[in-house]
């Protein structure tokens, strides 16, 4: 990315902040909310997200041996704490993707199959939370305060679920895509047919894939509840299928590259769909949304000193 870019969205999510103390809640309101923290709460999101890592990086190398490369488990921990580093600076959470794919390469000896690998591993892993919500929906008691988000959750399952059709169900799909690609320019042709190769390759390891998959949705289950352990630190009034509900729809716009580790449109998003739909306070929202900034960081800092250790 562009520096100028980097920049430009990075005020963005500053000038997005200074709106929110202007004309949503006052920094004191915040500032009341976050001391006055359950800290034992607090504590708990922080040991999820260590289990977290632990799954994270477990199935990661289930899928690199479903593209025949081995990797030790502590690699793959470190690269993912690194990348932990680098997500709290660049644009979106899966930023520190980046450097996984690149720090990988060692273990494949190329990009292609590393990059296939993570887009797999990222996508089942975020169909696997969206399907949680949607079965989190079927069971709450007051539906119809909550539609929108119902709709939202469904199209982005059936979405999910006709993509993975297409791309994998249909091997008429995989040649026409094929043709197409191959009447790119040898150089771009090339890459591309390597690349979809690499994807492909995963259809020939269903049991891998759907054993990552599983793996995903215990760990998109960790993260709810992890989200779950923070509300109940600030004191919002949500029950754990409720959590379930609202943040697979508020994880998935913060995958939106917008600002730097979503600073400002994580916010507003908490703010808005927490307030309009389960009503919690604004200066609620934004403690909620400090803590779990807070406890990514941590992390994240931790990944910046393996990362100078390493060099």
């Amino acid at each position: 990315m562009k520096i100028k870019t980097y920049w430009l969205k990075l005020a963005a999510g500053i000038i997005l902040i200074a709106l929110i103390f202007l004309f949503q809640v006052r920094i004191k309101d915040v500032g009341t909310e976050f001391l006055k923290s359950d800290p034992k709460w607090i504590l708990l999101a922080g040991a999820l997200h260590i289990i977290g890592l632990l799954i994270s990086a477990y199935r990661w190398r289930l899928l690199l041996s479903a593209q025949s490369i081995e990797a030790p488990l502590w690699g793959l921990l470190r690269s993912y704490l690194i990348g932990g580093f680098f997500n709290n600076f660049l644009p979106t959470r899966v930023g520190g993707d980046v450097y996984r794919m690149v720090d990988s390469k060692k273990y494949a000896g190329t990009l292609t199959r590393p990059f296939a690998v993570i887009i797999v591993e990222r996508m089942s892993g975020i169909y696997g939370l969206i399907l949680i919500g949607v079965v989190a929906v079927a069971f709450y008691p007051r539906l119809h305060e909550i539609r929108s988000l119902a709709y939202a959750l469904v199209a982005l399952t059936i979405g999910g679920f006709l993509a993975v059709l297409i791309f994998y169900g249909s091997n008429r799909f995989a040649e026409w895509l094929k043709k197409m690609v191959s009447k790119l320019p040898a150089k771009i042709s090339e890459k591309l047919l390597s690349m979809f190769d690499a994807f492909w390759h995963f259809s020939q390891s269903k049991g891998i894939v759907f054993n990552a998959f599983l793996q995903g949705i215990l760990l998109q289950f960790n993260v709810i509840l992890y989200y779950f352990f923070i509300s109940q630190g600030v004191g919002m009034n949500l029950s754990l299928t409720e959590v379930s509900i609202v943040m697979p729809i508020l994880i998935c716009i913060q995958l939106l590259p917008l600002t730097p580790n979503g600073i400002g449109v994580r916010e507003i998003t908490y703010i808005g769909l927490l307030s309009h739909f389960f009503n919690v306070s604004s200066a609620q929202a934004v403690a909620f949304s400090l803590w779990d900034y807070i406890l990514t960081f941590s992390y994240g800092l931790i990944g910046g000193i393996l990362y100078l250790l390493k060099k």
